[in-house]
């Protein structure tokens, strides 16, 4: 009967003693979620607020480089646990609701440039790009097939002060490539094929 007592304390202390255990990772792991978030979330601020009112802000520097601190990137030690971030800039990747008539070429020569890389890819595919492109645009680079998406964006800045050369020469907006963020793979895309400049038929 003692021995019986005995196992029962024993078996009570044991599953105490788990459940004791079980209950304190859950704790730490709790705490580590939430410092992980907070310091996520810092390291964000940071990043908006150099882009905004640091010397390599938005309104301080009219082109990028990846000389520059967003490049690079932020880091901190804060409260016992590490930030580190990292920008990317959309002006080095195609623009795929773009509505530069080239686009599709472009597109077609970054085919190319992957598939000398290895990729997967056949001719046409960078083409389906603009042909199945829905009515309100691509919302996320993940709708395209996988090897584009580290060189295409659906955000950009677009410059309006662009004009066609055509009569009578109607505006048209272009998404511009930053060459000096820019990959090899989205340099072939958009300098291959280009030709000497033509003459504009207004200015002569």
């Amino acid at each position: 009967m003692t021995v019986g007592v005995l196992s029962m304390l024993v078996l009570i202390g044991v599953s105490f003693a788990a459940t004791t255990q079980a209950i304190y990772k859950e704790a730490r792991n709790y705490a580590n979620s939430v410092k992980a978030r907070y310091l996520a979330e810092a390291g964000i601020a940071r990043a908006v607020a150099e882009l905004r009112c640091g010397a390599e802000g938005a309104v301080s520097d009219a082109i990028d480089t990846q000389a520059e601190g967003w490049y690079t990137g932020y880091s901190a030690a804060l409260g016992g646990g590490r930030y580190q971030v990292s920008g990317t800039d959309c002006a080095a990747r195609i623009y795929i609701n773009d509505t530069n008539p080239n686009l599709g070429a472009m597109l077609e020569n970054l085919t190319a440039a992957l598939i000398s890389m290895g990729e997967p890819l056949s001719a046409g595919d960078g083409a389906a790009i603009v042909s199945n492109r829905p009515a309100e645009g691509y919302m996320s680079e993940q709708e395209v097939e996988e090897p584009f998406r580290p060189y295409v964006t659906v955000r950009a800045f677009r410059d309006t002060a662009v004009y066609s050369n055509v009569s009578p020469f109607p505006a048209a907006p272009r998404a511009p490539v930053n060459v000096n963020t820019a990959s090899k793979p989205v340099l072939k895309a958009v300098l291959s094929g280009i030709e000497a400049l033509h003459t504009c038929p207004r200015c002569g």
